[in-house]
């Protein structure tokens, strides 16, 4: 005998599925089209629709009896993101990596083309990096975070990246064509985190990670870097190990 708790669960879960598919649809849906998709009872998704009805989270056509969701929707996702602080939010990862690695970590976003670096928590003997790093922007195109913010970017918005910012080499391992960029582009895509290899910096060397959001987009990154004396190659996957899960739990929390 299932307990009550137990059924309840279960109908919440299932109301969420609903909601879930109705989004990815994104155009009204009848009724039998839920029920097929989602592979519940028409008398349970009817249930459910009903509810959410009465409730103003779903709205019914009675010309083409199709049922879609409601921008009362939005009013809730609107102050989810009011409530976050994706400082305060970010900050007990980066605590966690530096503790588990030694190593100082990062987390920025991009504002207007450029990576602007938000909070910084120190290593092991690296004290007062945070003071010089945070604030600081650094261009998209020889930045670890900075390439991870690409995989936002088309053609098109390459190449008016490099039209109004330039693709300066900044080093003489710097990628400065478009046709490079896309190449490493896409191994970032195919692996799931950049490396810059003393693109920006001579002797500097990050290991960084996506953050997505609800729509797939990456809205930031999180990175450890440092001097290559210490941000070894054969240190990478001990890196990815403790960034990969942060990113992905954060990546969560944004609903992606």
């Amino acid at each position: 005998m299932q307990s009550e708790f137990t059924q309840k669960n279960q109908s919440v879960n299932k109301v969420f599925k609903v909601i879930e598919y109705m989004v990815e649809a994104r155009m009204p849906l009848k009724l039998q089209e839920i029920s097929g998709n989602v592979k519940f009872p028409a008398s349970t998704v009817l249930r459910l629709l009903t509810s959410l009805m009465e409730m103003g989270y779903v709205y019914r056509d009675d010309e083409s009896s199709k049922y879609c969701l409601t921008m009362k929707f939005c009013k809730i996702g609107d102050a989810v993101k009011s409530s976050i602080n994706i400082v305060e939010f970010v900050r007990p990862y980066l605590l966690e990596i530096s503790n588990a690695t030694g190593e100082t970590s990062y987390f920025a976003i991009e504002r207007d083309m450029e990576v602007v670096y938000l909070d910084v928590v120190n290593g092991a003997d690296t004290y007062g990096e945070n003071l010089k790093h945070i604030g600081k922007v650094a261009p998209l195109h020889a930045t670890g975070l900075g390439k991870l913010m690409l995989l936002n970017y088309d053609d098109k918005m390459l190449v008016r990246l490099e039209k109004e910012k330039g693709f300066e080499k900044l080093t003489q391992n710097t990628l400065t064509t478009i046709e490079d960029l896309k190449k490493e582009l896409e191994i970032i895509r195919n692996q799931g985190y950049a490396v810059d290899e003393q693109e920006c910096e001579v002797g500097v060397r990050c290991v960084g990670v996506p953050i997505f959001d609800y729509t797939g987009c990456v809205i930031g990154g999180i990175s450890i870097s440092g001097p290559t004396n210490k941000i070894t190659l054969d240190r990478v996957e001990e890196f990815l190990s403790v960034l990969k899960p942060a990113g992905m739990e954060i990546s969560e929390r944004f609903g992606a």
